[in-house]
Formats: C-alpha cells, sequence, structure tokens
C-alpha cells in the first residue's frame, strides 16, 4: 500500500526520532565501553616496556583474571537483557528485586574466584609459561589483582542497571574517572615516583586495586543519590518468585554458558600461544588488547540497538532503518584500513625489537576482521533484544570450539604458522558466528512476518 505524504512525513519523522534516540543511547555507551579497554591498552603500554617478560607475564594474568569474572558478566548481561525498560512505579520493585539479588550473586562467586585464583596461580604459570622470570611476574601480578574482582562485579551489574533504565551518563563519568586515575596511578606505581617506589608489573596491578575501589563507591553514592531502585525489604515483601519474568532463568543460563563458552575459549587460546612461545604469547596480547578496543566499539553501539529494540518487544515490531547499520559498518571497515596502513607504528608503541615485528603481523589480522566485528555483535545484540540468547550460545560455542580454538592448534602449533595461524583462527571465530546468528534472525523474520506480525 502506498503512504501518503503525511504518513511519509510520519515516517520520517519517526526514523529522525529514533535515530536520535539511538545517538543519545550509543554515544554514552561507546564512551563508557571504550575507558577501561582505553586504559587497559594504556596498562599494557607501560608494562610492555618494563622487560621482556613483563608482557608475556601480563597476558597470562589477564586471561585469568578474565575467565574469573565470566559469572558476573553472565549475570551483568542477564540483567541487562531482562530490565531493559525504563524503571517506572509498575516494575520499579520487580528490578529492585533482580538488581539485590545479581548483587548478591557477583558478591559471593567473586569472592570464591579471589580464593580459587591464590590457590591455584602458581601451577597454571608453570603449565602455561616457559620463563621464570615471566612466570614470577605472572604470579606477583594475579595475586594482587585478584583482590579487585568484588568491586569490578559489583560495579559491573549497578553500571548495566543505569544503561538499562536509559540513565547511562553516570556510569560513562564513572568509567572515565576510575579508569584515568587506573592509568595516572599505575604509570606512578610500575616507574617510582618521588617517595613512591617502582613497582614494576606490580604496580599496574595495585594502580587497577585503587581504580576499582573508587569505581564501586562513585556508583554507590550515586544510587544513594539517584535512588533509583527499593529497599532489599520492601523487594522480598512485595515481590515473590512467580513474580519473575519467566524467562529470566533460561536467559540467565544462556548468558552464563555464552560467557563460559567464550571465556574458556579465550584461555584455550591463550594458552596455544604459549606453546608458541613467550614472544607469541606477548604480542598475541596487543593484537587481542587492539581487537578488544573494536569489540567494545561494536558492543558500545550494537546494545544501543538492543535496548531500543528490546523496548518495542520483537522481530518487526520497531522502526528499522538500513542506514546506521550501513554507516557503522563503513567506519569500522576505515578503521581496519586504519590500524592496517600503521601496523608497525602502533606495535611499536607496545613494545621492542623483534617482538615489535612480530606484534605488527598480528595487527594486520586484527585489521582485517574489523568489520565481522561489528557484524558478530549487532547480529548477536538483536537475537537478545528478540530473547533468543540461546541462539548467540548456539553460535558462540560453535564459533570457539568448533572453529577457532581447534583452527588455532592446526594453523599456530601442527602447521608452524606460530602467532598468524592462530589469529587467522580468531578471524573464523567472527565470520562462523556472523554467518549463524544472521541466518538465526532471517528465519526469525521470516516467520514473524508469515504469522502476520511483519
Amino acid at each position: 500500500m502506498k503512504l501518503s505524504t503525511r504518513s511519509q512525513a510520519n515516517t520520517g519523522s519517526n526514523l529522525t526520532n529514533h535515530t536520535r534516540q539511538l545517538a543519545k543511547l550509543a554515544l554514552p555507551l561507546t564512551a563508557g565501553m571504550l575507558a577501561p579497554l582505553l586504559i587497559g591498552i594504556a596498562d599494557v603500554l607501560l608494562v610492555g616496556h618494563v622487560s621482556d617478560a613483563a608482557l608475556p607475564a601480563v597476558a597470562f594474568g589477564i586471561t585469568l583474571y578474565m575467565f574469573a569474572v565470566t559469572s558476573s558478566q553472565a549475570i551483568a548481561i542477564t540483567h541487562q537483557v531482562v530490565v531493559l525498560r525504563p524503571l517506572g512505579d509498575d516494575n520499579r520493585l520487580l528490578a529492585s528485586y533482580l538488581l539485590w539479588r545479581s548483587l548478591g550473586i557477583v558478591l559471593i562467586t567473586s569472592l570464591t574466584w579471589v580464593a580459587l585464583i591464590l590457590a591455584f596461580a602458581s601451577p597454571l604459570a608453570e603449565l602455561m609459561l616457559s620463563s621464570p622470570a615471566s612466570k614470577a611476574e605472572a604470579v606477583a601480578w594475579i595475586s594482587v589483582r585478584a583482590w579487585g574482582l568484588p568491586a569490578v562485579s559489583v560495579a559491573m551489574v549497578l553500571s548495566v542497571h543505569l544503561q538499562a533504565s536509559l540513565k547511562p551518563i553516570y556510569s560513562v563519568v564513572n568509567s572515565i574517572t576510575s579508569n584515568t586515575l587506573n592509568v595516572v596511578a599505575s604509570a606512578f606505581l610500575i616507574y617510582g615516583f618521588g617517595m613512591l617506589p617502582a613497582l614494576g608489573v606490580q604496580g599496574s596491578a595495585y594502580g587497577s586495586i585503587l581504580a576499582e575501589a573508587f569505581s564501586v563507591t562513585f556508583m554507590v553514592i550515586t544510587y544513594a543519590f539517584l535512588r533509583p531502585i527499593s529497599s532489599p525489604g520492601s523487594c522480598w515483601r512485595n515481590v515473590i518468585r512467580n513474580d519473575l519474568p519467566r524467562d529470566y532463568r533460561p536467559i540467565l543460563i544462556s548468558e552464563f554458558g555464552n560467557v563460559i563458552s567464550l571465556n574458556t575459549s579465550e584461555v584455550a587460546f591463550v594458552a596455544i600461544l604459549a606453546v608458541v612461545g613467550d614472544a607469541a604469547l606477548g604480542a598475541g596480547q596487543v593484537a587481542i588488547t587492539v581487537m578488544d578496543v573494536l569489540t567494545a566499539l561494536a558492543i558500545a553501539g550494537a546494545t544501543a540497538f538492543q535496548i531500543l529494540e528490546g523496548r518495542d518487544g520483537g522481530p518487526g515490531t520497531s522502526l528499522f532503518s538500513w542506514r546506521p547499520h550501513v554507516l557503522i559498518l563503513v567506519i569500522f571497515i576505515l578503521l581496519g584500513a586504519l590500524l592496517g596502513t600503521f601496523t608497525q607504528t602502533v606495535a611499536s608503541w607496545f613494545t621492542d625489537g623483534s617482538l615489535a615485528s612480530l606484534t605488527a603481523s598480528g595487527l594486520v589480522l586484527v585489521a582485517v576482521s574489523s568489520p565481522l566485528i561489528w557484524l558478530s555483535a549487532q547480529s548477536a545484540a538483536y537475537l537478545r533484544a528478540w530473547r533468543r540468547s540461546r541462539t548467540v550460545l548456539v553460535a558462540t560455542t560453535l564459533a570457539a570450539w568448533a572453529v577457532q580454538v581447534p583452527l588455532a592448534f592446526l594453523l599456530g602449533i601442527v602447521l608452524d604458522l606460530g602467532l598468524t595461524g592462530a589469529l587467522i583462527a580468531y578471524v573464523g571465530y567472527h565470520l562462523v558466528r556472523v554467518l549463524i546468528q544472521g541466518l538465526a534472525i532471517s528465519r526469525l523474520v521470516r516467520v514473524t512476518a508469515e504469522a502476520g506480525n511483519p
């Protein structure tokens, strides 16, 4: 049916409003997600010039630390998916109830992880690292860094709650401030300043601990000021088990499985790099750090689409335009081209000598995967918005364990392609994930349209 001039004008106006909402939500999310990643890069930049043993040590420590954050990530993502709508009077009690439950769970799990890391850091370092100096540095770094897990976990859940309630600016301010403190404190503690001793690699861990303590304090004060939630007593008196959304537990299980699958595959990937050698492990950490920044950009934009789409309720029910998707895809292609052009320069920022050359070759493959990273994040966001977390779990698990890990082992170790072969497997992971998730979205939209909800 042909639209009248007035209908066309209304549609154009709605699309413009939708685009404004998207930009208003996406820009703060981007700033908030980029801040910790940029600080992570700063940490790697600082540590990479301490010694040859430092970069592989931190690569091991970061991998172990990120695996420990698995449970908190899963709970935070589930909370964000379920509490997508603005928190009005009708669902404030339920949203508050879910938040208090989430905070209790992440506190218990994060403290458990602290104990496990302190117990097993040394034997794992012996297993994965070859240099005695790297082993010692790795255990020293992670033994300090592990104590920040409870603060990170609590701040993560509080932050996504504010994002889901369309108030991301507070989490952005917190992220930028705390992570600026992180890099400044780390620089002073790594190299020494005035009366502060030079702590080397451990200085980076202590700087992160200070920043994480500030972060959780800032978030608690913000919640005390805004009062966006009800008290625990009120929640437990007025909300019973049956009031939970029916899909809360299935989503939690799927998202937990998704993060477990992703993080365990990362551990396997790092183990493969460790077999190749400490140099490959150090150069690989730089490549993964840069890839994480691109991934954070992609997830920020995709999360904005996810929140707006999730509020509308399902496929085909919101205004849709290809323009912002194509524009962001072009931006990621340009980012990849820019990185591919200046790989040697970027590599020299992180490390010196022969390791810089190896790092540069790895960054070329990161550049190639740039558009795939966006498509991977965007397709996952739409499936989450439509309560299809299980499909994301299937796509992630198949891409990681049927493609990335076996291919990294084959190319990196069996065929002796080293870091290059392992990162080719990373590109394969994103490609397979995009294909599976794209097919799922296509089928879902088609079935919805056939059911009479175009």
